[in-house]
């Protein structure tokens, strides 16, 4: 029996930088501090878009 699971974009740590317009050492701060999470696949972090994009709603949030 097999099973087959979509493989799903994840963003990678420049892909989060370019998103949030700010450079790839703030993210990685900002993954020491559990500001953001993801996963690793290997020792390469990943983050999936709608997370993000999750997370960028409730920051949005949070300064309105």
């Amino acid at each position: 029996m097999s099973t087959t699971r979509e493989i799903r974009p994840a963003y990678t740590k420049k892909d989060v930088a370019t998103r949030l317009n700010c450079s790839v050492r703030k993210v990685e701060t900002m993954i020491e501090k559990r500001e953001i999470v993801g996963f690793y696949v290997g020792n390469e972090w990943r983050m999936r878009p709608e997370n993000l994009e999750r997370w960028i709603d409730n920051k949005e949030k949070q300064t309105a």
